[in-house]
């Protein structure tokens, strides 16, 4: 499995030892999960577009709308926890261990899955219609890793 570095769109000022538990991360997606219910922006077939919302010292929030058919490839966040939360539509992920999938689930509307630094994973919209998430990540993003 090779791997492709891939540096997010701003870099954080957060000590990058400092990591919030799953639980504080999975309160804090479900929170911001009201207000991304209000944005649906029009997509094509395939498309993914995301947006980081907020950036502060000890995590940052991501809104992402998903086309149907769209998805992203196997990656990890390098140093950074997170959680997924799904506020319309559903997602399936693929969780990677040893450059293999070894499970998939399917994350519905109003569910959160939180993952821990290093986890690897795909997440990819297979239904009709288009699907909205909202991820946080502690500390925040500064880069993903992609695999292949």
């Amino acid at each position: 499995m090779s791997a492709t570095f891939i540096d997010a769109r701003s870099t954080s000022s957060s000590d990058p030892g400092t990591v919030l538990s799953e639980r504080v991360l999975a309160t804090i997606a479900g929170g911001w999960a009201r207000s991304a219910a209000d944005q649906l922006p029009a997509l094509e077939r395939g498309a993914r577009t995301y947006e980081r919302v907020l950036c502060c010292y000890g995590y940052d929030v991501w809104v992402i709308h998903w086309a149907p058919g769209s998805g992203i490839d196997p990656h990890d966040h390098a140093e950074s926890a997170g959680a997924l939360h799904v506020v319309l539509g559903e997602l399936v992920e693929g969780h990677y261990e040893t450059g293999a999938p070894t499970a998939f689930r399917r994350l519905e509307a109003a569910r959160t899955r939180t993952f821990p630094v290093g986890h690897v994973h795909e997440v990819r919209n297979v239904s009709a219609d288009v699907a909205t998430s909202v991820h946080v990540y502690s500390p925040p993003l500064t880069k993903m890793t992609f695999y292949q």
